[in-house]
């Protein structure tokens, strides 16, 4: 994975990436993608969202994602797919429960969650168009 040094070099001049050493390593992190460089010049990509608490490595289409991509067309691309998971649960969620109890308040609370998570879509694929009409 040759590229792995120019996806690292991508985050170290990211503005929106921020940095943490520790023994023996240095990771950058943006938007809960962390690529970590260990002293041996070992770089791993890893997301925090898929690992509940704790970070678990990506898979190999997102390595060829960042390798096709870039780091921060990846990190969004890779948002943008969590937005979208996010999503389709909340509209299932919102089918149960409209089948059921019919509870309105907890419709309406998933309809909130619903629009937080389509903005935030939204931002992310705007700032995603930006990136493509630049280069």
């Amino acid at each position: 994975m040759f590229y792995m040094d120019e996806i690292y070099k991508q985050a170290e001049q990211d503005h929106g990436t921020r940095t943490f050493k520790g023994g023996g390593y240095t990771s950058l992190l943006f938007m809960g993608i962390r690529i970590v460089k260990q002293t041996d010049e070992k770089y791993i990509i890893e997301d925090m969202q898929r690992g509940g608490n704790y970070y678990q490595e990506i898979t190999p289409e997102e390595y060829e994602l960042f390798r096709k991509e870039g780091w921060r067309k990846a990190v969004f691309q890779i948002a943008l797919k969590k937005y979208q998971d996010k999503v389709n649960k909340i509209n299932e969620s919102i089918q149960k429960e409209a089948n059921s109890k019919k509870n309105q308040r907890s419709l309406q609370l998933y309809q909130e969650e619903k629009t937080r998570v389509l903005n935030k879509y939204y931002t992310i694929t705007q700032k995603l168009n930006l990136l493509y009409e630049n280069n």
